[in-house]
Protein backbone atom coordinates (compact mmCIF):
# COMPACT_ATOMS: atom_id res chain seq x y z
CA UNK A 1 0.00 0.00 0.00
CA UNK A 2 2.90 2.36 0.74
CA UNK A 3 4.21 1.84 -2.81
CA UNK A 4 0.82 2.82 -4.25
CA UNK A 5 0.65 5.95 -2.09
CA UNK A 6 4.16 6.91 -3.17
CA UNK A 7 3.27 6.36 -6.85
CA UNK A 8 0.17 8.56 -6.52
CA UNK A 9 2.15 11.31 -4.80
CA UNK A 10 5.07 11.14 -7.25
CA UNK A 11 2.68 11.51 -10.19
CA UNK A 12 0.44 14.12 -8.55
CA UNK A 13 -2.64 11.93 -8.93
CA UNK A 14 -5.87 12.48 -7.00
CA UNK A 15 -9.43 11.15 -7.06
CA UNK A 16 -11.76 12.75 -9.58
CA UNK A 17 -14.89 13.97 -7.73
CA UNK A 18 -17.51 11.26 -8.02
CA UNK A 19 -21.21 10.53 -7.75
CA UNK A 20 -23.26 7.37 -7.66
CA UNK A 21 -22.57 4.34 -5.50
CA UNK A 22 -20.01 4.90 -2.76
CA UNK A 23 -19.00 1.28 -2.20
CA UNK A 24 -17.79 -0.06 -5.53
CA UNK A 25 -16.91 -3.62 -4.48
CA UNK A 26 -18.78 -6.27 -2.54
CA UNK A 27 -18.07 -9.86 -1.54
CA UNK A 28 -21.73 -10.72 -2.41
CA UNK A 29 -22.24 -12.52 0.92
CA UNK A 30 -25.40 -11.20 2.62
CA UNK A 31 -24.63 -13.23 5.74
CA UNK A 32 -21.19 -11.59 6.15
CA UNK A 33 -21.04 -8.52 3.88
CA UNK A 34 -17.82 -6.68 3.13
CA UNK A 35 -18.06 -3.42 1.18
CA UNK A 36 -15.14 -1.28 -0.03
CA UNK A 37 -14.52 1.64 -2.33
CA UNK A 38 -11.90 -0.02 -4.52
CA UNK A 39 -12.72 1.46 -7.92
CA UNK A 40 -11.42 4.97 -8.42
CA UNK A 41 -10.82 7.48 -11.18
CA UNK A 42 -7.41 9.06 -10.75
CA UNK A 43 -6.47 12.29 -12.54
CA UNK A 44 -3.69 14.87 -12.43
CA UNK A 45 -3.59 18.68 -12.49
CA UNK A 46 -3.42 18.73 -16.30
CA UNK A 47 -6.73 16.84 -16.45
CA UNK A 48 -8.34 19.09 -13.84
CA UNK A 49 -7.26 22.23 -15.70
CA UNK A 50 -8.59 20.89 -19.00
CA UNK A 51 -11.84 19.49 -17.52
CA UNK A 52 -12.52 21.41 -14.28
CA UNK A 53 -16.18 20.34 -14.15
CA UNK A 54 -15.53 16.65 -14.81
CA UNK A 55 -17.02 14.03 -12.51
CA UNK A 56 -16.83 10.23 -12.29
CA UNK A 57 -20.17 8.45 -12.02
CA UNK A 58 -20.12 4.97 -10.51
CA UNK A 59 -23.12 2.82 -11.40
CA UNK A 60 -24.15 -0.14 -9.23
CA UNK A 61 -22.14 -3.29 -9.97
CA UNK A 62 -23.88 -5.70 -12.29
CA UNK A 63 -22.48 -9.17 -12.92
CA UNK A 64 -19.01 -8.01 -11.92
CA UNK A 65 -17.70 -7.45 -8.40
CA UNK A 66 -16.80 -3.90 -9.41
CA UNK A 67 -18.80 -0.79 -10.30
CA UNK A 68 -18.65 0.52 -13.87
CA UNK A 69 -17.45 4.11 -14.09
CA UNK A 70 -18.53 6.73 -16.59
CA UNK A 71 -16.84 10.11 -16.85
CA UNK A 72 -18.86 13.23 -17.53
CA UNK A 73 -16.79 16.23 -18.54
CA UNK A 74 -19.44 18.71 -17.38
CA UNK A 75 -20.89 18.01 -13.92
CA UNK A 76 -23.80 20.38 -14.51
CA UNK A 77 -25.07 18.02 -17.22
CA UNK A 78 -25.42 14.96 -14.98
CA UNK A 79 -29.10 14.08 -14.98
CA UNK A 80 -29.31 10.46 -16.07
CA UNK A 81 -27.20 7.68 -17.50
CA UNK A 82 -28.13 8.61 -21.05
CA UNK A 83 -26.43 12.00 -20.64
CA UNK A 84 -23.08 10.44 -19.76
CA UNK A 85 -20.54 9.53 -22.43
CA UNK A 86 -18.11 6.78 -21.48
CA UNK A 87 -14.53 7.95 -21.93
CA UNK A 88 -13.89 4.85 -24.01
CA UNK A 89 -16.12 6.20 -26.77
CA UNK A 90 -13.96 9.29 -27.25
CA UNK A 91 -10.67 7.39 -27.23
CA UNK A 92 -9.15 7.11 -30.74
CA UNK A 93 -8.47 3.39 -30.33
CA UNK A 94 -12.19 2.72 -29.75
CA UNK A 95 -13.06 3.67 -33.32
CA UNK A 96 -10.32 1.45 -34.75
CA UNK A 97 -11.28 -1.54 -32.58
CA UNK A 98 -15.00 -1.19 -33.26
CA UNK A 99 -14.42 -1.05 -37.03
CA UNK A 100 -12.21 -4.17 -36.92
CA UNK A 101 -14.79 -6.08 -34.87
CA UNK A 102 -17.49 -5.37 -37.47
CA UNK A 103 -15.46 -6.76 -40.36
Amino acid sequence: MADLQECLQNNDLCDLPNKGVFYTWSNHRPEDPILWKLDRTMVNDVWLEAFPESVAIFDPPGDSDHAPCLINLDSSEVRSKKNVLPLLLIAPIFSECSHRSME
